[in-house]
C-alpha cells in the first residue's frame, strides 16, 4: 500500500515537473542563430512527448482506481451516477424553459401583427366594394317599352298624319305610305330609337332584350377580370 502511494506521489511529481519543463521551453527568448533554433525545437518536442506519456500513465492509474472502487463500493458509483443524472435533468429543464420563453415571445409578436393584417384585409375589401359600386354606376339603364311602339306613337302625333297611317312630308289623308300622294320617305333608325316600320313590337322588344343581355355579359366579364387583377 505504501509502495502504491509512493508510486502515485512520484507519478504526480513527475507529471508536474514535465508540465513546468514544457512551459519553460516555450517561454524562452527567441534564439539568434539557426543552431539555437534547432536545439530549442528539439527540447520542446522532448518535453511535450514526456508530458503526454505521463498524462497517459495518470489516466490509466485513475481508471484502475475507479474500477477497484466500483467493485469494492458500488453504492458510491451509483451515487455519483445519480448525481450526474440529476445535473443532466436540471440542464434539460433549463433548456426547455428557455424554449418556452422563446415560444411565448413569438406568440406575442404574432398577436401584435394580427390586427395589422386584419386592417389591411378590411381596406382591401373596401377598395373592391368601391370599384364594384363604380362599375355598377357606369352600367347603362335598359330601354323602357318597345321602340317600335314609341316610333308609331310619335308618328301618329305628328301633323299631317293620315287616317290610314303616318306619312312623312305632309301626305294626303288616306294615302299610302311612301306613295305618290305622300311623297315621303320611310323613317330609318336603330331598333332602340324610333323602331323599324313594319316590324312588330314583340320582335323589336326581343332585339332590345338581346342587346341588353349582351351588355350584361360584357359587364360581368369585365368584373371577373377586375377581380382577378385585384386578387
Amino acid at each position: 500500500m505504501a509502495s502504491s502511494s509512493n508510486g502515485n506521489g512520484n507519478l504526480l511529481d513527475e507529471f508536474e515537473e514535465s508540465f513546468q519543463a514544457c512551459l519553460h521551453a516555450l517561454a524562452k527568448e527567441e534564439p539568434a542563430t539557426e543552431m539555437d533554433k534547432d536545439a530549442l525545437k528539439l527540447e520542446v518536442d522532448q518535453t511535450t512527448t514526456k508530458f503526454i506519456h505521463l498524462a497517459r500513465q495518470m489516466e490509466a492509474f485513475f481508471l484502475q482506481k475507479r474500477f477497484l472502487l466500483s467493485v469494492l463500493k458500488p453504492e458510491l458509483v451509483l451515487k455519483e451516477e445519480n448525481l450526474d443524472l440529476r445535473y443532466e435533468i436540471q440542464r434539460k429543464d433549463e433548456l426547455i424553459r428557455k424554449h418556452y420563453e422563446k415560444i411565448d415571445q413569438w406568440k406575442s409578436l404574432l398577436m401584435d401583427q394580427q390586427p395589422r393584417k386584419d386592417e389591411l384585409i378590411r381596406k382591401h375589401y373596401e377598395k373592391i366594394d368601391q370599384w364594384k359600386s363604380l362599375l355598377m354606376d357606369q352600367q347603362p339603364m335598359p330601354a323602357q317599352g318597345s321602340g317600335g311602339m314609341q316610333g308609331t306613337t310619335d308618328m301618329r302625333n305628328m301633323p299631317g298624319a293620315g287616317a290610314a297611317g303616318p306619312m312623312m312630308g305632309g301626305g294626303a289623308p288616306g294615302g299610302p305610305i311612301g306613295g305618290p300622294a305622300g311623297g315621303g320617305v320611310l323613317p330609318q333608325g336603330p331598333p332602340g330609337a324610333m323602331g323599324l316600320p313594319g316590324m312588330p313590337g314583340s320582335m323589336q322588344a326581343s332585339l332590345q332584350a338581346q342587346q341588353y343581355m349582351q351588355q350584361q355579359q360584357m359587364q360581368q366579364m369585365q368584373m371577373q377580370s377586375f377581380n382577378k387583377l385585384v386578387k
